[in-house]
């Protein structure tokens, strides 16, 4: 299983990373990492994480459904806001390309909309729980 999960993350930071339109708002470096931030970061920025699922097992064929967080971090909402509704516009009825693997489904399935306050300051934080959904070629 751990090796799906790695190929699902690479395929998530591609997908992101790769994105020049998400990149123009996120600023030089592109911004996006696999659960969290590097200390010191500057915003905004993306994380993503697998936060449940696993394999299917109803079939001979390996397949997995797995929820990924993505989320936008930034202290101004509207930016937030913005590189949200782009992360969606990837993901959301997309495919991935996961190699060695078919994606065959990705859905927003829950919307995440938070604010912390840290040391004073707001840090918005926008984007959606995805269910996403593959099985391996072959």
């Amino acid at each position: 299983m751990s090796e799906a999960f790695r190929l699902i993350e690479g395929a998530l930071y591609t997908t992101l990373s790769g994105d020049s339109n998400l990149n123009t708002t996120l600023g030089v470096g592109g911004r996006v990492f696999d659960t969290q931030a590097p200390s010191g970061s500057a915003e905004p920025y993306v994380i993503f994480q697998i936060t449940a699922g696993g394999d299917e097992n109803d079939s001979p064929r390996r397949a997995v459904d797995v929820m990924v967080r993505v989320e936008a971090i930034s202290s101004v909402q509207d930016t937030a806001r913005k590189i949200s509704s782009r992360i969606d516009a990837l993901l959301h009825n997309q495919e991935l390309t996961i190699t060695g693997w078919s994606n065959y489904a990705t859905q927003n399935n829950r919307p995440v909309n938070l604010v912390d306050t840290v040391a004073g300051k707001q840090w918005y934080r926008k984007g959606a729980f995805y269910r996403l959904r593959a099985s391996i070629n072959g």
